[in-house]
Order: structure tokens, then C-alpha cells, then sequence
């Protein structure tokens, strides 16, 4: 993973002043960990050196064998529960084997398409599972979907309960339910919000059984782990870029565009959204979080980010591994004729250099993240490096990443209206 924070258009000396106030917030979390603390918010960012010697990962070992063993997954749950898996997965998607859907929604297209999943693997002999995950237990759009993808699923198998995985936090009205229809079930952390939860025990467990070499992903997370708590400037990127950020907030430049690359990267831009959103949009602060796409986006974003109002701040993210990379032969076009035999990956990186460089001439602030392969590190890598961004933007803004209690405005609302 390469980082380029050259344009990013913050004074130094600026930079400098704001990143003082984060030393002394890697000195509280070092002096915790020091006395050997756990029960901090931001402990959980160094719970995954423990996760090699995890003895609860034995318990759930059984499960895990059989859940390893099955064709596909369906795996349903929404926010960041299901958004991190699914940034993961199709990140990784063409090395796994495991095909999975994912629902994250409870309308009627994304259900009718997830029952028709489940019919085809069952015609064609396939063995399928269903991973139900719902923190609270309570999450009405999660509960939905559960409930009619189990009415399928109990007319095609006479096993039917047997092939159901919960993962919700224990004693949970989910839990209760579990234990009485007998369904496996694995207890999620009180202390740690979904977003977060990247590397819990019961992410790295899916992750696991859908084929992600986890010990790769934590390699590249522990590695970020290790540079976002140096005390220098110029060594701790995470640092740097996390006080640039803030350095344009302070100037009322408060949208925050995602610019990404392949498709491979898309969902890890909803988390990486999400994680902005819930983590930082509170107490009248925060960012507003863009995502956007090459090519596409280029023909309808551009002109907004170029002219319009000149507080956009910009992260591309760009991957430069192509699993499939097309050639152009036999061209009838004769304005493109001298593509002829060029590789697609090299137009497209040729494209993003020249989308970059306008954003150069235009004195446009913007940093950039290369990701070299669509591999476990990489994005172990990545993903610790935004929540570790995120945490010190939030320390900067002297707000809790950790909370989302807003989210009870509309939920309560639905409550009543729907009388439950």
C-alpha cells in the first residue's frame, strides 16, 4: 500500500500545531496498555495481537468444520455488520472459492434474488448455510429477511436448522430464540460497534469460513497498527493525513470525496462511508462522505468536482492489480485506432494519472492510497488504516467515535408506526 500525501494542499507548520494534540492522545493509550487496561474504548484496535492465541476460537471449533465445509453462504445482516464482510469478500472475490450473498437490505428485489440463490445451489446438490448477524438481536430489516430466507430454506432442507449460524451479542432476544430453535450460535462484544468490529472474534470466524486467509488480513493490520502509534510526523502517515483532514474541516471544507478505482474496492467504500457518517457526524460536526467511481463518475461528478464549490477534499484510491485484463484488438474506431493491442488496465491507469494531474493544475487538495494486490494484506492493511484515521479525527474534533445515538430518532419512529 502506497500513500502519496503530497497534494493534499495543508500548511505544514498548521499540520504540526494539530498533530500536537494527537501525541498526547497516543501517550493516554500507550500509558492504558501499559497498565494493561482493556476495558477502553480503543482497545479493541490492539485486540487482534491476541488473536493467535484466542482459547474461545476452540469452542466454536465443531461449527467452524461445518460451516467450512459448505458450498455457499448467505450471509444477512445490515450496517456495519454486513458492510465489512462484504468490503472484504469482494475484495478478495476472485481467489475465494465460497460463493456468497449477501443481504443487506429487506426489499423485495435483494429477497427475491436471495431466495432464488438458495433454490439454484439446492437443484444443483449444493450445500448451503445461513449466517444471520444482528448485534442487538433486534434489527427489524435484519429479522425480516431472516425470517422469510428461513421459510425457504425449511421447505428445501428437512435440516433446515442445522445450516442456520447467529452471531449476536449474548442474552440477546436473538440468542434466546437461538438456543430454543437450535441454532449455532456465536456471542458478539458488547463494547465494540459493528463498524469497528473489523477484527473480532466473530468476523475473523466468517471470514475464516469463506475462505479470507485471516492470518494474512492480521499480518497487514498489525503492521498499520504499528505505524499509527509512532510519534513522528514523518513516519506516521495515519498521523499526517488524519491532521490535513482536520486542517481543512477547521475551514468550513467539510465534503469528503471517496474516489475509487475498480469495483473490487466498492463496498470497502460504503464501510469506509459509513465509518465517516456514524463515527464522526455528531454534535453539529463531522464529514459529509462522497463515493464515487472512475469512469463513470468522471462523466457526471467531475464537473461538480472541478468547478463547483472549492472545499471538496479528494481521497483516490487506486488499484493497480488487474485480474482480468482485457486486451483491444481489431478496432473499427479510427479516434481510438492507437489503442490497438494496449492492455485495458494500462488505459485505465493512464486515465486515473490524467484525472490526477487536473487536480493538480487545479490546485484541487486531494491525497492518494495505490494498492498493489487484491490480497489479504492489502486490505488488512487499509481498513486499520482508516479506523485508526477516523479515531484521530474524532479525538480532534473532541467527539465519541464510538456511538451512533441518532440512529434511535428514525428507529423509534418505525417502532410506532409499525406497532412492535
Amino acid at each position: 500500500m502506497e500513500i502519496n500525501i503530497d497534494s493534499i494542499l495543508a500548511d505544514r507548520k498548521e499540520i504540526e500545531e494539530i498533530t500536537s494534540d494527537l501525541f498526547d492522545y497516543i501517550d493516554e493509550i500507550k500509558n492504558k496498555l501499559n497498565k494493561q487496561q482493556i476495558n477502553f474504548p480503543e482497545a479493541f484496535l490492539f485486540s487482534i495481537q491476541e488473536y493467535f492465541t484466542s482459547s474461545n476460537f476452540n469452542e466454536y471449533k465443531s461449527i467452524f468444520e461445518k460451516y467450512k465445509n459448505l458450498d455457499s453462504v448467505v450471509i444477512i445482516g445490515i450496517g456495519g455488520s454486513n458492510l465489512i464482510l462484504s468490503s472484504i469478500y469482494y475484495f478478495l472475490k476472485p481467489h475465494l472459492k465460497k460463493e456468497v450473498f449477501f443481504v443487506d437490505d429487506c426489499d423485495n428485489l435483494t429477497i427475491k434474488e436471495s431466495l432464488a440463490f438458495i433454490e439454484d445451489k439446492y437443484l444443483n446438490n449444493q450445500k448451503t448455510g445461513i449466517i444471520l448477524i444482528s448485534k442487538s438481536g433486534k434489527t427489524l430489516e435484519t429479522l425480516i429477511s431472516f425470517q422469510i430466507i428461513k421459510n425457504k430454506i425449511k421447505e428445501l432442507d428437512k435440516d433446515w436448522n442445522s445450516k442456520i449460524l447467529v452471531v449476536t451479542e449474548e442474552n440477546s432476544p436473538l440468542a434466546e430464540i437461538s438456543k430454543i430453535e437450535g441454532y449455532d450460535l456465536i456471542n458478539l462484544s458488547k463494547e465494540i460497534s459493528g463498524r469497528f468490529a473489523i477484527f473480532s472474534q466473530a468476523n475473523i470466524f466468517i471470514l475464516k469460513i469463506i475462505d479470507v486467509d485471516t492470518d494474512k488480513l492480521i499480518k497487514g493490520a498489525l503492521e498499520i497498527l504499528q505505524e499509527g502509534f509512532l510519534k513522528d510526523i514523518d513516519s506516521n502517515r495515519i498521523l499526517l493525513i488524519s491532521s490535513a483532514i482536520y486542517s481543512h474541516f477547521l475551514k468550513n471544507n467539510f465534503i469528503y470525496n471517496i474516489f475509487i478505482s475498480s469495483p473490487f474496492i466498492k463496498y470497502f467504500g460504503y464501510w469506509y462511508r459509513q465509518l465517516i457518517a456514524e463515527s464522526l457526524g455528531k454534535d453539529k460536526k463531522g464529514l459529509v462522505p462522497l463515493v464515487s467511481f472512475f469512469n463513470k463518475d468522471l462523466h457526471s461528478m467531475y464537473q461538480l468536482f472541478a468547478s463547483g464549490p472549492g472545499y471538496i477534499l479528494t481521497n483516490f484510491i487506486f488499484l493497480k492489480d488487474s485480474v482480468f485484463n482485457q486486451t483491444i484488438n481489431n478496432i473499427d474506431f479510427e479516434s481510438i485506432k492507437t489503442l490497438e493491442g494496449k492492455k485495458l488496465q494500462e488505459i485505465n491507469t493512464i486515465i486515473y494519472a490524467s484525472v490526477r494531474e487536473s487536480y493538480l493544475k487545479l490546485n484541487l487538495p486531494f491525497y492518494e492510497i495505490v494498492l498493489e494486490k487484491l490480497n489479504e494484506e492489502e486490505i488488512g492493511k487499509i481498513i486499520q488504516f482508516k479506523m485508526i484515521e477516523v479515531i484521530f479525527l474524532a479525538r480532534l474534533l473532541k467527539i465519541n467515535p464510538f456511538s451512533q445515538e441518532a440512529v434511535e430518532y428514525y428507529k423509534s419512529e418505525i417502532r410506532k408506526n409499525l406497532k412492535i
